[in-house]
């Protein structure tokens, strides 16, 4: 995702000196594999960003929302890091919830305080939503992200209504209008 990449890039980069440190102390091939490096380097470079699969499929996504977003609006994600890739790349001042249904066996489907977890336990009654009827209470549109099949993520309510969807990449985006919602505020 995104959001990691710079640190595995940073970390994988630390090796480039001492290599080029070990190549440069052999006086006879220091020259040949100093052009060897930065051949590979280069050639690695140039094919990393010319390969369509590497561009960034989130982006488009969160800036569709961001220009349709109103307010009174939910906005959930599937998947931890694709709610961690969510976050970075929304600028607008709303929140977005991380869909956590129960388990098979009833438990409860919410990350511990362990691991990623541990990024939003103390706020966890505002970021995570176990069930997505708990969403019509409060807010009149739902945007619901997917980064894989969009049935199996999401058990949705009969009486919600799709009025858009958006697809980047993999991920997918469906906004729902909460009829029952709707009819409070024609009242």
């Amino acid at each position: 995702m995104p959001l990691f990449i710079d640190r595995y890039f940073f970390f994988s980069s630390l090796s480039i000196p001492p290599l080029l440190a070990v190549l440069l102390t052999r006086a006879k091939k220091a020259v040949c594999g100093f052009w060897f490096i930065l051949f590979t380097f280069l050639f690695g470079y140039g094919s990393y960003h010319n390969s369509p699969e590497h561009i960034d499929e989130f982006k488009p996504l969160v800036n569709y929302i961001n220009t349709r977003h109103q307010p009174n609006d939910a906005v959930v994600v599937s998947k931890m890091f694709d709610y961690l890739s969510y976050v970075y790349y929304n600028k607008r001042d709303y929140r977005t919830f991380l869909y956590t249904p129960p388990n098979a066996h009833g438990t409860s489907g919410r990350p511990n305080a362990y691991g990623f977890g541990s990024l939003f336990y103390a706020q966890a009654d505002q970021t995570y939503i176990d069930t997505l009827t708990t969403l019509s209470k409060s807010y009149h549109r739902v945007w619901l992200i997917s980064g894989g099949n969009f049935s199996q993520d999401y058990p949705l309510p009969s009486e919600w209504q799709n009025i858009a969807n958006f697809r980047s990449g993999r991920f997918q985006v469906q906004l729902f209008v909460i009829p029952t919602q709707q009819a409070r505020q024609m009242q």
